[in-house]
This record gives structure tokens, C-alpha cells and sequence, in this order.
């Protein structure tokens, strides 16, 4: 009877064991943090029938983590860090006990990871250790004090209770630590594409630059052309004009010819912006002129500016003038944007160790609604009423801090102002190679010969040169010129550097190679600033661009042939 009676008891013991282990597994399933784990599981732990005093602790990068079983019946959390070879612990006091068993732990981990979990049950007096132990990895302690002798609690359902709980822990540790592991993977993940997609828009913007700045180019090469034939025209009417009414009228036609012809330059400076001519730049030197030049205007819409420009700034190599010219755009834009007056706060800092000199402009106007964000360096887009800007100024402004290896970007909202960041390296410059100018012997000549693909510019320039005395031979193209140059002498050769066929550049390379050369003036529509300047290289002692003020083109050959006699001489 009474061997019957003590297997009912242990029977019973073993149905509530188990029966608490399958009411617990579904709780701790169900936490979604590692300290609510800690927590569920001191609470079934706590429940088994032959426990009266335990703990359940996990590792961090510091020390111990866990929670203490209360001799009241409630739970006490705590942590324990390593300090200088000590073990300092902060939230509850431990039992002396338990703090033996925290600084034995290490000891216990090897055995742990090479042997199954019921073999690896240990005792620190007077706890009873198992190992949370998942996939290898070693998370903590389930320690447990029995109740009455330890042969009464060394039950093997019991022990196998323990353990299994230990075991659902130490899995649940690892779902949780996975689930960590996943979100910071997917936030890593999410920031990259973010970057991904900055990346990507930039990329489109500069292309679709690059796509408008071609179409410019070629756009502003077919006007440019026709538009030098009107504006010839125009003024040699109006020399010949003696009627006081017709010349002012043919005089308000070409100052609206020189207007389209200044927007054509202005296109092609942003289509294909010249080279900058780089030194050292004093960026608050060139700051403080453009604020100069604004602050009649500034003064007068009463905008106050604040100036917050950091001392010892390392110099930029760089375009003086261009960056005056960025600089003056933005510093109007703003003025512009602040028609009630404001704040107008100018910005330089170079941080320690950074490669880069930051410039803000910052204002407090009407601000840039968010759909024309995306356009605002697009050519010709403007919000500004008609006389007050032609939607070239920050289109250019983009170019040139692009020539200089910088990074332009504005961010605004409607009511809350524009702020324009300008990052530009301080870096060394790149610097283009000097052409070297040939001076080759020059013997006087008879002619001057014009070589043109336009036949209406070599009508007008033969035109123009006779009036003073000058006779003109004309070549339609690179190739006659060539066969020209060959059979006699000239003073003066202005040529055309785009032609099909045999280019400019290719026939003033063959001039170069001749031992009578002449001097050779350039008069370009759309050539590009390299062209010209190999073009220089190359020994071209002159450069004019169409449309031509007549008067002017006449000066420059005037000068041309009188040096060429002095040098002949």
C-alpha cells in the first residue's frame, strides 16, 4: 500500500509537471521581448511543484541579466556586470548562493556545449543548473532550488521537466535574437534602398541635364547662325540708314538681337559650361563682395543678414568668377523670395577633418512648393513674374558648381523659407593643360580670306572689310581654304572652327605646318570653351563669337594686320 501511495504521488507530481510545462510553452511562444521571456519563464518556474527558490539569467556583451524568484512569491529582476575582475550587481541584492553560481558560470559553459542538456544538469549548492542551450549557442541558467532533500526532487520526469523547460528558453531566446537579427537586417536593407533611390534620382536629374544641355546646344547653334546674318545685316543698314526714325528702329532690332543672343550664351554656358580657371579662392572674401554688391537692394526690402562665417577657412581652388556669379544668383533668389522683408542668413563651416567647405544660404521667404523642387535647375524654369529672371540662373549656378567637383541642393516648403547648401572640395584643382601659342614668321600679304560654310557671312564680312580698303578672297569650306592657302599668300584668315569636312581645327593645324602663316582670327557660333581653346593652342591669335558687332570685328582685324606688319617688319 504504501508502494502504491508513492507511485501515485509521483505520478501526480509528474501530471502536474507536465501539465505546467504545456501551459507554459504556449506563453513563452507568445513573448515578443527578451525581458517578457525572462519573466514568463521565472513564473513557471516558479509554478513546478518541487521548487522553492530559483533563477533564470541571460548573457549580454556586459555580464547577466535575469530574474530572481522572491521568497514572498513574487519576482525580482536583476543585472550583473564584470568590472575590473568583479562582479557588480545593480536592481536586487543576491542570495550569497547565487552569486557564487553567476562567477562559476564560465566553467560550466563548455561542458554545456558538448554534451546534451540532461547530462549537464549540475549542482551549485544549493541550486540544481541547466544550461539554456539552443542550435549550438550557449544563452544563460535555469538554476532551482528543490524543496526538501535533494533526493525527494531528483525525480527523472522532474529533471526532464527542468530541462524541457530550459530547452523551450533557450529556443525562444534564439527566435527572439533571429527576430532582432532580421529587423536590423531589414532596416539595414531599408536604408540602403532609400540610398539606393537618392542615388537613382540624381542619376536621372543629371541625366535629363545632360539631355536638355545637348538639345540646347544643338538649338542654340541652328539660332545662332541665321541670327548672326540678321544682326550683320541690321548693322550695316543702319550705318548706310539716313533717316533718324529708321535707325532707331534698326538699332531697338539688334539691342533685341544682342538680348536672344545673351540667353543663347547663357544656354550654352549651361550646356557646356567653360573650364574653370582655378586658384585659390578665399570663400569668405568672395562672400562678402557679393553681399557688397546686394546690399543697396537687401537694405531697401529691409532683409537683415546674418552672417555666420567660421574663422581659419582653408582657401577653395576654384573660379573666382564663377563662384561670385553662384553665389550673387542664390543671394538674389532670395531677395526675390522675400517680398515682405526677412532674414537673410549667410553660412560657411569647414569641419575638422572634413575634404569639403560648406556654404548655406539660407532665407525666410515664400518658399518652394514640393512639386517644382525636382525642376528647379532645369533650364528656363522660373516662378518669378515675367522681367524679373529668364530660369537660367540656378540651371547655371548647377553647372558650375559641378565643374568645380561640388554638390548643390536646396530644400524648401511653402511659408518655411529656402535653404541652399553649396558643398565645394578644398581639395587640389584640375587644372587644364596650357596650350603654347605658335609665332611663326608672317610676311605681308594682299588679301584677307574668309573661310565659311554661311554664305551670307562671307556676302557680309567681304562687305564689311572692302568698305575699308581691304580685299576679300571667300572659301565655302576647309578643304578650298586649304587649296587657297597653298597657292598664294594672305594677310588675315578668319575662319570658322565648325564646317563639314575638313573642320577649323583641322585646317588651322595645316596653316601651322605652313612657312608663310598668317594670323588667324576665330569667329565661332557655338563652339564649344575646349574648342576654343585648342583652337588658341593651335595659334588662333583671336576669338569673336556670332552674332558680331561689325565695328568691332573691324577694330580687331585693323589691330591684327598692324601687329602682323610691326612683327613683318
Amino acid at each position: 500500500g504504501l508502494a502504491l501511495q508513492r507511485q501515485q504521488h509521483d505520478l501526480q507530481r509528474s501530471n502536474d509537471v507536465l501539465r505546467t510545462l504545456a501551459g507554459g510553452g504556449r506563453l513563452l511562444s507568445d513573448c515578443a521581448t527578451q525581458a517578457e521571456l525572462m519573466s514568463e519563464a521565472a513564473n513557471i518556474l516558479r509554478s513546478l511543484p518541487g521548487v522553492s527558490d530559483g533563477c533564470i539569467y541571460r548573457t549580454n556583451p556586459e555580464g547577466f541579466e535575469g530574474v530572481m524568484l522572491d521568497g514572498g512569491g513574487g519576482l525580482r529582476m536583476f543585472r550583473a556586470a564584470w568590472s575590473e575582475n568583479k562582479l557588480r550587481v545593480s536592481g536586487a541584492a543576491l542570495p550569497p548562493a547565487l552569486d557564487k553560481a553567476l562567477r562559476t558560470s564560465g566553467e560550466r559553459t563548455v561542458g554545456a556545449m558538448t554534451c546534451g542538456q540532461d547530462a549537464c544538469i549540475s549542482y551549485v549548492k544549493p541550486y540544481c543548473v541547466v544550461p539554456l542551450v539552443a542550435k549550438g549557442h550557449w544563452y544563460g541558467e535555469l538554476l532551482f532550488q528543490p524543496k526538501g532533500d535533494m533526493q525527494d526532487a531528483a525525480l527523472p520526469c522532474e529533471f526532464y521537466g527542468y530541462a524541457q523547460l530550459a530547452g523551450l528558453v533557450a529556443s525562444c531566446l534564439h527566435r527572439l535574437e533571429l527576430a532582432e537579427t532580421l529587423e536590423e537586417r531589414a532596416e539595414r536593407l531599408a536604408e540602403a534602398l532609400r540610398k539606393i533611390q537618392q542615388i537613382h534620382g540624381k542619376m536621372l536629374q543629371t541625366e535629363r541635364l545632360a539631355a536638355v544641355g545637348q538639345l540646347a546646344a544643338g538649338a542654340a547653334h541652328e539660332i545662332n547662325n541665321p541670327l548672326a546674318i540678321i544682326y550683320a545685316r541690321t548693322q550695316l543698314l543702319e550705318l548706310k540708314e539716313k533717316d533718324s526714325k529708321k535707325k532707331d528702329a534698326l538699332n531697338l532690332i539688334m539691342g533685341q538681337i544682342e538680348r536672344i543672343s545673351s540667353i543663347l550664351s547663357n544656354l550654352m554656358d549651361f550646356a557646356r559650361p567653360a573650364p574653370p580657371k582655378f586658384g585659390q579662392v578665399d570663400l569668405a572674401e568672395v562672400l562678402e563682395r557679393t553681399l557688397s554688391l546686394t546690399a543697396s537692394n537687401l537694405e531697401k526690402k529691409k532683409i537683415e543678414v546674418q552672417r555666420e562665417i567660421a574663422e581659419n577657412l582653408p582657401h577653395i581652388e576654384g573660379d573666382v568668377g564663377q563662384l561670385e556669379q553662384v553665389f550673387l544668383n542664390l543671394v538674389i533668389n532670395a531677395e526675390h523670395a522675400m517680398t515682405e522683408g526677412g532674414t537673410l542668413t549667410v553660412a560657411v563651416r569647414h569641419d575638422v577633418g572634413s575634404t569639403k567647405v560648406s556654404v548655406l544660404i539660407k532665407d525666410t521667404g515664400i518658399g518652394i512648393p514640393k512639386e517644382n523642387l525636382s525642376k528647379i535647375f532645369d533650364p528656363f524654369f522660373t516662378t518669378k513674374e515675367e522681367g524679373k529672371g529668364t530660369g537660367l540662373g540656378l540651371s547655371t549656378s548647377y553647372g558650375i558648381v559641378s565643374g568645380h567637383h561640388g554638390e548643390i541642393a536646396v530644400k524648401s516648403s511653402p511659408g518655411s523659407g529656402t535653404s541652399v547648401l553649396v558643398e565645394l572640395p578644398a581639395g587640389p584643382p584640375f587644372r587644364a593643360k596650357d596650350g603654347e601659342s605658335n609665332e611663326d614668321d608672317n610676311r605681308k600679304a594682299e588679301a584677307v580670306l574668309v573661310v565659311d560654310d554661311e554664305r551670307e557671312i562671307r556676302d557680309i564680312l567681304r562687305e564689311a572689310l572692302e568698305v575699308e580698303g581691304l580685299p576679300v578672297h571667300t572659301a565655302e569650306d576647309g578643304e578650298q581654304g586649304l587649296k587657297m592657302l597653298q597657292s598664294r599668300p594672305y594677310r588675315l584668315v578668319i575662319l570658322d572652327l565648325r564646317m563639314p569636312g575638313l573642320s577649323g581645327l583641322e585646317l588651322l593645324s595645316e596653316i601651322n605646318r605652313m612657312h608663310r602663316r598668317p594670323p588667324v582670327m576665330i569667329l565661332t557660333g557655338m563652339a564649344s570653351p575646349e574648342e576654343i581653346e585648342t583652337a588658341l593652342g593651335y595659334g588662333a591669335e583671336r576669338c569673336l563669337r556670332k552674332p558680331f558687332q561689325i565695328d568691332s570685328l573691324v577694330a580687331e582685324v585693323r589691330d591684327l594686320l598692324q601687329a602682323a606688319e610691326q612683327h613683318g617688319g
